[in-house]
C-alpha cells in the first residue's frame, strides 16, 4: 500500500482528464480531497478541506477561469496552486497566472513521470515556505530583541556601575573602621555579618554584570544567518528571504576568546533545567585563550548544554549525567566536551544530525537550527564540532578550537605598573553618581576634577588647564565622547592623547570602530576600583613623555 503524502484538489470540468488524474494520484501515494468542477464548488471544498495544493485547470469554463480562483484561493486560504495547462495556453495567459505564485505546471494530456515530478518539486517548495514562514517571523523577533538589548545596556550600566564601585568603596573602607577593629563578641559579629552581606552584594553585581556583558556581545554582533548543508533547497521558488538567511556564514576574524568564560556562562543559564534532568559533573582545566568569537562561542555551549538536557526523560534525575569537560588536548588544541546519558542517536539520525531543519525532538521543542548553526560557528574559525553517540548509550559532543598563537595571548597574573606620585585627573560624564564614584574611588591619591559636560571640558582646557588623565563617557546627551576628543585633537592634541573612555559597550559600528582606534584607553562599565586605579597609575605624568 502506497502511505499517502498529502491531500489535493483537482478543479478540472473534464470529466476524463479528471479521472485520469485522480487515477495518477493515487498511484503516486497522494489523496484526492475532491474533484470540482467549477469556481465556487472548488471555494467551497478549500473552505471546508483546506487541500495541500490544488491541480487547477487555467482554462476552468464557467463565470470564472482558472487563473481568478486560483488567486482566490491564495488570498483567502494560502493554498496552493499547479496549473494544468496545453499547448494552446498563450502568453498573456501564462503571465496572469504567474501573478498568482504557483507551484508549478503541468502540461496536458500529461505522462505520470512528468506529473510525478512537478508535483514533488511543489511539495518540497510548499514545504521549504512553510519552514521558511516562522523562521523568517523568528529573524524579525531577534532584530527586535537585539534593539531592545542596546536600550537594556545603556540603561543598566550607570547604575551597575555606582552601585557595584561603592559596595567595593564600603569592603575596602570597612576593615579600616577603628570601631569594627575595637569590636568584641556581638558587635564584632554584627560587623562580620555587614561584611558578608556585602561581599554577597558584590558577588550579585557581578553576576548581573556577567549577564549585562551577555547582552552587549549579542547586541555587537552582525546579523548571522543559519548555515547552509548538505540538503540545502535549491528550488527556485524558495524565498528570496529564507535564500539569505540559509547563507553560510561569511568567515569572520575571530579574537582572543576565553573558553571557560563563555562555557560558564551557557552552564550559568541552562543549570536550573540541567539539574531537573541529571547530575551536573562539570571539570574546566586552566585553558588558553582560544581563536573564536566569545558571543557566538557562547550560543555554541548554550546549544549544546540545552540539547543535553532535553535528550534525557523528566523524573530521574538520579539516574542520569550531564558531563562537562574543558581541558587542553594533545595537539595543543582547547577541547570541550557535553555528554549526556540519554537515548542516544541512530546512524540516521547521526547522518544528518548537522543539516538545517533536521530535528529528533518532538514537534514544538526545537526548530533543527541549533547544531547547524553551531556547527558553523565553530567551523568558521577552523574549529570542529563532532558527535559520538550509540543508541541507548547518550551522545557526546565535542568543540575542538585553535588556542590564539602564544604573542597574542593575555599575561594572566601580569602585574600592572605601580603608581608614581599624584595625577591630575579630569573626569566627565553626565551622571553625577558616576562622577562621585571617581572621586571617592580616586580623591586620596590623585588630584580630580569632575565636569558633567563635555563643552565644559573644552572651556577648562582652551583655559590653559592640563591633566594627566581625562576620563570621558563615550554617550552623553549633546556633545559625546567622540565629539569632545575630535574637538580636542585639533585644539589640543597634546591632551587628546590622554582621554580614556568610559564606554556601556559598542552597540553600533560607528563607536566600535573608534574604540578600535585607541586599545587600551577604556574602561567598560561597570568598572571596579581595581581596574580604575591601575588605569590611573599607567599613564604617564604631563611632564612624562607619553610613551615612557
Amino acid at each position: 500500500m502506497v502511505e499517502s503524502r498529502g491531500s489535493i484538489l483537482i478543479v478540472e470540468d473534464d470529466a476524463t482528464v479528471a479521472g485520469e488524474l485522480q487515477l495518477a494520484l493515487a498511484r503516486l501515494g497522494y489523496r484526492v480531497e475532491e474533484t470540482v468542477t467549477s469556481a465556487e464548488l472548488a471555494i467551497g471544498s478549500a473552505t471546508v478541506n483546506r487541500p495541500l495544493l490544488v491541480l487547477m485547470d487555467i482554462h476552468l469554463g464557467g463565470g470564472h477561469g482558472g487563473v481568478e480562483v486560483a488567486a482566490t484561493l491564495r488570498a483567502r486560504f494560502g493554498v496552493p496552486v499547479v496549473f494544468l495547462i496545453t499547448s494552446v495556453t498563450d502568453a498573456a495567459t501564462l503571465a496572469k497566472a504567474g501573478a498568482t505564485s504557483p507551484v508549478g505546471y503541468v502540461q496536458k494530456p500529461f505522462s505520470g513521470a512528468i506529473l510525478r515530478a512537478t508535483l514533488d518539486l511543489a511539495v518540497q517548495r510548499i514545504t521549504e515556505q512553510g519552514q521558511a514562514r516562522p523562521l523568517l517571523e523568528f529573524s524579525n523577533r531577534m532584530s527586535t530583541l537585539g534593539t531592545l538589548a542596546v536600550g537594556i545596556i545603556q540603561e543598566i550600566h550607570t547604575p551597575l556601575s555606582f552601585m557595584a564601585a561603592n559596595v567595593r568603596y564600603a569592603l575596602d573602607e570597612l576593615p579600616k573602621n577603628k570601631a569594627r577593629a575595637a569590636a568584641e563578641g556581638e558587635e564584632r559579629l554584627a560587623f562580620r555579618r555587614v561584611e558578608e552581606a556585602l561581599q554577597e552584594a558584590e558577588i550579585g553585581g557581578h553576576r548581573i554584570a556577567q549577564l549585562v556583558a551577555s547582552l552587549q556581545s549579542f547586541a555587537r554582533q552582525p546579523e548571522a544567518a543559519p548555515p547552509s548543508g548538505p540538503r540545502q533547497p535549491s528550488s527556485p521558488g524558495l524565498p528570496s528571504a529564507l535564500t539569505v538567511l540559509a547563507a553560510p556564514t561569511p568567515p569572520e576574524t575571530p579574537g582572543a576568546a576565553d573558553l571557560a568564560g563563555a562555557l560558564r556562562w551557557a552552564l550559568s543559564i541552562t543549570s536550573f533545567a540541567l539539574r531537573q534532568r541529571a547530575r551536573l559533573v562539570v571539570e574546566i582545566s586552566d585553558l588558553p585563550p582560544v581563536q573564536a568569537n566569545e558571543a557566538r562561542l557562547s550560543q555554541v555551549f548554550l546549544n549544546l548544554l540545552l540539547n543535553a538536557a532535553q535528550a534525557i526523560p523528566p523524573g530521574a534525575p538520579t539516574e542520569h549525567q550531564v558531563r562537562v569537560v574543558a581541558r587542553v588536548d594533545r595537539d595543543g588544541w582547547v577541547v570541550a566536551e557535553v555528554s549526556d546519558s540519554g537515548a542516544g542517536l541512530s546512524p540516521d539520525a547521526m547522518a544528518h544530525l548537522f543539516e538545517p531543519f533536521f530535528t529528533t525532538k518532538q514537534p514544538g521543542q526545537g526548530a533543527g537550527l541549533g547544531l547547524a548553526i553551531s556547527q558553523n560557528i565553530v567551523s568558521a574559525v577552523g574549529g570542529a564540532l563532532t558527535v559520538t553517540s550509540e543508541e541507548g548509550r547518550g551522545a557526546t559532543f565535542c568543540v575542538r578550537l585553535p588556542v590564539v598563537p602564544g604573542p597574542g595571548r593575555a599575561a594572566s597574573g601580569s602585574r600592572l605598573p605601580r603608581a608614581g606620585s599624584q595625577r591630575r585627573v579630569l573626569v566627565i560624564d553626565d551622571e553625577p553618581m558616576i562622577l562621585r564614584l571617581v572621586r571617592r574611588v580616586l580623591a586620596d591619591d590623585h588630584q580630580v576634577t569632575t565636569l558633567d559636560e563635555a563643552e565644559k571640558a573644552l572651556t577648562l582646557l582652551d583655559s590653559g588647564a592640563r591633566f594627566d588623565v581625562i576620563i570621558c563617557d563615550l554617550m552623553m546627551p549633546g556633545m559625546g565622547g567622540i565629539d569632545f576628543h575630535t574637538i580636542l585633537a585639533r585644539t589640543h592634541p597634546e591632551q587628546a592623547d590622554r582621554v580614556v573612555f568610559i564606554s556601556g559597550g559598542a552597540t553600533n559600528a560607528k563607536t566600535a570602530d573608534f574604540l578600535a582606534l585607541f586599545p587600551g584607553r577604556q574602561l567598560e562599565k561597570p568598572f571596579n576600583h581595581a581596574a580604575l586605579k591601575a588605569l590611573i597609575a599607567s599613564s604617564p605624568r604631563s611632564e612624562d613623555p607619553p610613551g615612557t
